[in-house]
């Protein structure tokens, strides 16, 4: 198995999008990339509006040869914030965080946008929370929700294991 990071918080921007090669599976965990915009009152430097700019490209193009694209939860830094382009997800398998249950008002609200900018691309949408599933040999089992750190107003997110 080999695991990339496609996009992480070290890396220059606030993500942590990662490319999961299995010998039977492809797999993108949080595609979706961010910057902490106005920072102790600064605006994104132009070398972190490029980081992003460069880290989404990595994502589309990795995206189009995953066989599952996995959504832990909706920060916009995991997942395409509104106004993206999201023709990319056209024809996948997209197993996310479940959009009704264990989560928090605002990724509620998000969730629901998100899913009904998918309902016009032609992608298999699945809810993720407490199930196992395998492609091939590669076997993929996420959680039940879990908080999101110490905060529980911060909502709830899946953990996978692959």
């Amino acid at each position: 198995m080999r695991v990339s990071f496609l996009a992480f918080d070290g890396m220059g921007t606030r993500s942590m999008c990662t490319l999961v090669e299995a010998d039977d599976a492809r797999i993108i965990i949080d595609p979706g990339a961010a910057l902490g915009p106005w920072r102790y009152g600064l605006k994104p430097h132009p070398i972190e509006l490029e980081k992003l700019r460069e880290h989404k490209r990595a994502i589309e193009h990795e995206a189009s040869e995953a066989d599952l694209i996995i959504i832990t939860h909706y920060h916009y830094d995991h997942f395409p914030r509104p106004g993206e382009d999201i023709r990319w997800l056209r024809g996948k398998r997209i197993l996310l965080k479940d959009p009704e249950h264990m989560i928090n008002f605002s990724q509620k609200i998000r969730s629901r946008i998100f899913l009904e900018r998918l309902r016009k691309l032609d992608v298999r949408v699945e809810v993720a929370d407490s199930r196992e599933l395998r492609i091939g040999e590669c076997r993929i089992r996420f959680s039940n929700p879990v908080e999101h750190g110490d905060d529980p107003r911060l909502g709830y997110v899946l953990e996978v294991l692959i």
